[in-house]
């Protein structure tokens, strides 16, 4: 007989209650997360070292996307916008 992982029973999980479930999720490729109300981005997406808000699923070089990850010059977090063909990051008098 083969054995069922709980995450495939349904109501396995008790959702009605404060819980703590341990373990680590990993991605083997970008992952999309589509938001009810899809203005005015249609999709969150993981990929590499960037979480990106996206106006098209398909394309990661869209104007006016946004990406949180590393900075271009810098070594910290950095929230990006994609203007004029490339990745900016604003300047620190225009946040």
């Amino acid at each position: 007989m083969e054995t069922i992982s709980a995450k495939q029973v349904d109501g396995a999980v008790d959702t009605s209650t404060e819980q703590n479930i341990g373990g680590v999720k990993s991605f083997t490729s970008p992952v999309n997360f589509i938001p009810e109300n899809p203005e005015p981005f249609v999709c969150m997406r993981m990929e590499g070292l960037y979480l990106y808000w996206l106006k098209d699923q398909n394309n990661l070089y869209s104007e006016g996307d946004l990406r949180l990850g590393p900075g271009l010059n810098t070594e910290v977090l950095s929230l990006q916008k994609f203007q004029e063909g490339q990745w900016q990051e604003p300047t620190p008098s225009k946040i």
